[in-house]
């Protein structure tokens, strides 16, 4: 009798010992695979943004009837998308510059929502102005410039807002677009 009553406490331990086993197994194995799964970290979110900008004007631009999902309609387009990214939304007029809004669309963009302006002059030339509120890590940074084929990309970074204007123009004439924008989102 006292043989079997030294083992009953063993027993009833080892449903405990392989549960303490198991969560020391699972801890190691999910501190182990801690490498293969990180998020983007901010500064490629960052890098990334003048691509993800220039794919979604290479995308709409071509489009006539459906290049915008909203036309040009202010009064719906701002408080549409200040809702939908969480921020401020400005549309700038780059009449000064012989563009006209065509109108606007929500895009999904790497963490968040964003949005595209489309803009359009008398000669039918394109471009639009692609914005993101989110995880620019926090920082402004000025204009950089960046081309892929017959397409430029100027952005820059205010708060926590990106900016792009990307368009198939003359570079100086793209960076007076982005400046004329700077200027009107109150940056």
């Amino acid at each position: 009798m006292v043989g079997r009553y030294r083992f009953a406490w063993a027993e009833r331990l080892l449903p405990i010992a392989a549960t303490l086993a198991l969560v020391v197994l699972s801890g190691f194995g999910g501190w182990s695979l801690r490498d293969w799964v990180k998020p983007m970290p901010s500064a490629a979110l960052v890098e990334a943004f003048p691509d993800r900008a220039r794919v979604a004007h290479a995308v709409y631009v071509p489009e006539r009837r459906h290049a915008v999902e909203v036309q040009a309609d202010e009064a719906h387009l701002v408080p549409w998308l200040t809702h939908r990214l969480g921020t401020r939304v400005t549309i700038p007029d780059l009449g000064p510059m012989g563009f006209r809004l065509l109108g606007g669309r929500l895009i999904p963009g790497e963490k968040a929502p964003a949005a595209q302006f489309l803009y359009e002059d008398r000669e039918g030339r394109r471009v639009s102005l692609y914005l993101r509120h989110g995880d620019t890590g926090g920082r402004d940074a000025v204009f950089s410039f960046a081309a892929s084929q017959d397409t430029g990309v100027y952005d820059w970074i205010k708060g926590a807002v990106d900016y792009a204007v990307v368009g198939g123009i003359e570079r100086d004439e793209l960076l007076s677009l982005a400046k004329l924008v700077y200027h009107q989102v109150g940056h």
